[in-house]
């Protein structure tokens, strides 16, 4: 059957979109960044069936370029703290009683930024990247994601001011806790151990292998607790 061709264009508009946003006034706000997409050919929401449950406003966010957020979300912004600006306001406008920023891996990393920067009371981030420059990553043996990496460096010869996390965080005040959760893979737990010891920063280990912790610790109930707890909605 063929579509009409007003549902063909909304399907068209779908299939770009790069945020999805449900606002409840007076509620918290979860805000979940999306990682890079892997062998998928489309970079999916994550996140999204934590929140189906909960009475909760959501803003999902995902990055169609795989670039760290380098260049924003459509209809949000042209750069990661045009992103982080625009969702402040929606937690303005909906009176939200708590602001809880998420992510894994790329979207952990987005997640740290955006997060300090709109103010938001907890960031929970999975395994996240916290230094992005290049030449750092391999004096570390960290060659992971390097291809994506020179993708972004040449996508936009722009000035980046948070690629490495260390910095950004040391470099401004805020009153957001930070909690860095890390499995037992050695090359995430030197990327955390950055961060470690900086204002509001806590890492929280998990005996969970690998990269994707944040798969593991759902399938096991864990992440649905750690998210509830943050958003004071259990």
């Amino acid at each position: 059957m063929i579509a009409p061709s007003g549902q063909v264009m909304s399907l068209a508009r779908a299939a770009v979109s790069e945020f999805l946003l449900d606002a409840r006034r007076g509620r918290p706000l979860l805000v979940a960044f999306s990682g890079l997409s892997g062998d998928a050919p489309v970079s999916h929401y994550e996140f999204i069936g934590l929140a189906q449950s909960l009475d909760v406003s959501t803003c999902f966010i995902r990055d169609l370029r795989q670039a760290w957020y380098r260049s924003g979300a459509r209809g949000l912004g042209d750069s990661l703290p045009e992103v982080a600006g625009r969702v402040a306001r929606i937690a303005r406008d909906a009176d939200a009683t708590r602001v809880v920023f998420v992510g894994a891996s790329a979207g952990g990393f987005a997640a740290i930024v955006a997060g300090v920067l709109a103010g938001a009371d907890e960031i929970h981030a999975f395994c996240p990247q916290t230094d992005l420059r290049l030449l750092r990553r391999w004096a570390s043996k960290d060659f992971r994601w390097s291809k994506a990496l020179l993708r972004r460096r040449w996508g936009s010869r722009a000035k980046e001011t948070h690629d490495d996390l260390r910095a950004f965080l040391r470099g401004r005040r805020h009153d957001s806790r930070i909690h860095l959760h890390v499995g037992r893979l050695d090359l995430d737990e030197r990327a955390v151990r950055r961060l470690s010891g900086l204002p509001g920063v806590h890492v929280v280990h998990h005996e969970a292998p690998g990269h994707a912790i944040a798969r593991v610790l759902r399938a096991e109930g864990t992440l649905e607790k750690i998210v509830t707890s943050a958003l004071g909605a259990g």
